[in-house]
This record gives C-alpha cells, structure tokens and sequence, in this order.
C-alpha cells in the first residue's frame, strides 16, 4: 500500500460510548483502557493483521477491541458511528482522535502506517 499522508478520519474527534465487559460497565476507556485503540463491529480486528503487527500494537499497549465480542456496546452507537462513516473499523490514538478508519482489508496498512508514525 503507497504511503498516504493522512488516513480516512484522522484528526477527527473518535468517540467515546457506554460499553460493558462481563459485570463492567463504563465508558470504552473506563472498561477497556486507554491508548491507541483498534475497534471493529464487524469481526475481531486482530485476525486480519499478522503477527508483526499484532506484537507492535503490543509494544505500544494498544487495545484490539471486536465490539460485539466480549465488549458490548451497551447504546448500539459504536455500530452506528462505524456505519455513518462507511467503515469496518478505527483506530484511535491515545487522545480520543481518530489516526484513521476503513475496511477490515485496509486495516494492516493502516496499522503498518501508524508503525511509520511512532518509529520516525
């Protein structure tokens, strides 16, 4: 994938939404955590990324989130947003803002692109 100055949505405000994990519930950051966060409604977004990437979303304490799994949008607005943006998944960086978002098959190079953010 060439190198795209900005994703689709970055610099957007993400959003933040009542989600709960088993007798948890909060808003995503309360329940889930902070940082870089990789959120999908459609699939787990780990199972499309290989094992580079997996481990540097380790290293830089990220969150991969299938709301829908084990997370439960507790409002319904996660699918709602992801759907008024046309996407299958976004990634979040630690301050709320959207780094980028689109289809599941756009996720690694999404992530390979964060990667050349952090390690410049």
């Amino acid at each position: 994938m060439p190198y795209r100055i900005a994703q689709a949505g970055a610099g957007e405000l993400g959003l933040q939404a009542v989600v709960r994990r088993g007798a948890e519930e909060g808003l995503f950051d309360d329940v889930v955590g902070g940082g870089f966060t990789v959120v999908s409604t459609v699939a787990d977004p780990g199972s499309v990324l290989d094992a580079a990437q997996l481990r540097f979303l380790s290293d830089i304490d990220s969150r991969v989130v299938h709301v829908g799994g084990d997370v439960v949008d507790v409002e319904g607005k996660y699918a709602s947003y992801l759907a008024e943006k046309g996407w299958e998944v976004v990634v979040t960086r630690p301050d709320f803002y959207v780094f980028g978002g689109g289809s599941l098959a756009e996720l690694p190079g999404i992530i390979d692109e964060l990667r050349r953010h952090i390690e410049v």
